[in-house]
């Protein structure tokens, strides 16, 4: 029984919809309108909207398999494997890892051999919660389960729009189950819509009226890309939390202050801008009522074994950023 295009969008997590697109699903996180909006089309960055971190799809079945098939894989990234991640009932059974560093590099990024996998599954009816890779584009050619099997989608507490920069992104984890915002929201059983592009900075062209789902809550981690504090960092940043009250107006909105970047204490740039970008962050936002700042400076020990390059968290940084934003966020959410 392969998943429809409804049901899939009945069970998708982490992006707003799935689309057909040339006999296969495009699962969409940003609308071209949204896209082009906030970026040259082309750049850089801008490809970055077509790699969607946290992305899952969420449902309860009694299925004793379920097989994955995905086309078109593109990879842009420097991490040598894309990997794919199944829970059941709350565990992590299966992390599936392929290489994308051993096939050619083209100007476009590396193409990759098609993906198929059959995963078998606990006996039984039990949810299912299947992470497609973060750091690759794709297409799906379908999700398939036994003939017959139950499908039942699910249903969460609350819905929660994300907009931050490359950590809020995934980068750079193994697991895409593991980052931050996915363990957040499973803690706070959230269907999520996250919008982080790598680089990203508070900007007027960050929100685009009019093209977002409904949500019950905001995060918003921007502020570790300020390299220098000038006019325009704070024009950016003023005018993103005007579109922010308009767009949204009375959706509680929280506040993530820049986690600790090794080194920040002792490099003479980055003691200045960053420590001033926490300050300016939290003055904005606390002149908001619909604001609450959470500093998470401390998110993230302060160590080398918790980030792949000082600035970004591996898996075991991701999980101590999730833990302490998930306490904190549950004091304010009761």
């Amino acid at each position: 029984m392969n998943l429809t295009l409804d049901q899939l969008n009945a069970c998708v997590d982490g992006i707003p919809s799935v689309v057909e697109d040339d006999g296969a699903y495009y699962f969409r996180r940003f609308t071209d309108e949204q896209r082009l909006h906030q970026f040259e089309d082309g750049s850089a960055i801008g490809k970055r909207c077509f790699q969607n971190p946290g992305c899952k799809l969420d449902f309860t079945t009694d299925s004793p398999t379920l097989t994955l098939s995905m086309t078109r894989l593109l990879s842009r990234s420097n991490i040598p494997v894309y990997a794919v991640d199944l829970w059941q009932d709350g565990v992590l059974t299966h992390h599936l890892e392929k290489p994308r560093a051993d096939f050619p590099l083209t100007p476009e990024g590396r193409i990759l051999p098609d993906f198929e996998e059959t995963f078998t599954l606990l006996p039984g009816k039990k949810r299912v919660e299947l992470f497609f890779p973060w750091n690759v584009n794709y297409r799906v050619k379908n999700v398939s389960l036994s003939d017959g099997a139950l499908f039942e989608p699910t249903v969460h507490a609350r819905r929660m729009i994300v907009f931050g920069d490359s950590i809020t992104q995934a980068n750079v984890v193994t697991f895409p189950s593991m980052t931050y915002i996915a363990q957040v929201s499973r803690a706070i059983d959230a269907r999520t819509y996250d919008y982080a592009i790598g680089s990203d900075k508070y900007k007027a062209t960050s929100i685009l009226p009019g093209t977002y789902p409904e949500a019950d809550m905001i995060l918003v981690a921007y502020g570790t890309n300020a390299r220098k504090i000038s006019a325009n960092w704070q024009k950016g940043l003023d005018a993103f939390y005007e579109l922010l009250v308009k767009e949204f107006p009375g959706v509680p909105t929280y506040a993530v202050l820049p986690i600790h970047r090794m080194g920040e204490e002792t490099d003479e740039e980055r003691e200045v801008t960053l420590p001033e970008a926490r300050r300016r962050i939290r003055e904005k936002c606390e002149s908001i009522p619909q604001v609450t700042v959470i500093d998470g400076e401390t998110f993230v020990p302060w160590d080398d074994a918790m980030y792949v390059d000082g600035l970004h968290p591996n898996d075991l940084g991701h999980t101590h950023y999730a833990m302490n934003l998930i306490r904190e966020l549950k004091k304010l959410l009761k």
